[in-house]
């Protein structure tokens, strides 16, 4: 699937060369939800927070990360990111 310029900018603005995030965001977007990416940026949570977010806090599954993004209190994900050793800006 080829990606617009506007969801390669996104990818690239979420995942801040992390290859893990790459890849969770490219799959993301290919599974049409580059509203999840965009909630992320919002949250400011990128880069490897994103990869963490997903592997260790969501047990590598997206339905579980979806989830988290859509009803986790923002601050609770910042605070387990931060536990992990990758607290948000």
């Amino acid at each position: 699937m080829g990606y617009t310029e506007e969801e390669k900018e996104l990818i690239r603005n979420v995942c801040k060369g992390n290859a893990g995030a790459l890849r969770l965001c490219a799959d993301l977007v290919t599974m049409g939800r580059a509203d999840v990416v965009q909630s992320l940026q919002r949250l400011k949570i990128t880069g490897p927070r994103v990869w963490l977010l997903y592997k260790d806090i969501g047990g590598e599954k997206y339905e579980t990360l979806i989830s988290n993004v859509e009803n986790a209190d923002v601050l609770d994900i910042r605070g387990r990111l931060a536990a992990l050793g990758y607290p948000c800006d």
